[in-house]
């Protein structure tokens, strides 16, 4: 607004004094000082306009950058999320299968403490026989074809 009222010859504190017009009473020094003052002033306002353009100009880069590293977080959020989930669903297959080795495990251990209780029982069968033989054979009667049966461990 400022610029269309010193380009119509006003400006907003009064009529605009230029070289070829002079106002009785007003030396021409006053008048020198007054131009100065408005050129100043035309300046400094164009000054800042032009400011306001070169910040109006990077708000816009700022922004189109912001729109940019917003839209590369979002797929960098989505590529995490699906990470995570694919994390998820193999560390809960891997719980499953140590589930199962573990189960397997157990019932192999079980399995194995039965054999053991078996060999102790036929370990104490065989030795009780081989006591009967040894009996038999030691009788007074006397060794008739005695024979023992060794255990190898």
């Amino acid at each position: 607004m400022v610029m269309a009222e010193q380009r119509e010859g006003t400006s907003p504190a009064g009529p605009t004094l230029t070289e070829g017009s002079r106002l009785p009473g007003i030396p021409s020094k006053a008048l020198l000082t007054e131009t100065l003052l408005q050129r100043n002033e035309a300046e400094k306002q164009k000054g800042l306009q032009e400011v306001q353009i070169t910040l109006a100009a990077r708000l816009g880069e700022a922004e189109e950058k912001i729109k940019v590293l917003h839209s590369a977080l979002k797929a960098t959020q989505t590529e995490l999320l699906e990470l995570r989930r694919k994390y998820d669903e193999e560390a809960a297959s891997k719980a499953d299968e140590v589930g199962l080795i573990m189960t397997n495990l157990e019932k192999a251990n079980q399995r194995a403490e039965a054999a053991q209780r078996e060999v102790e029982s036929l370990r104490e069968q065989l030795a009780s026989v081989n006591s009967s033989i040894r009996l038999a054979c030691c009788s007074p009667q006397g060794p008739s074809g005695c024979w023992t049966v060794s255990l190898r461990t």
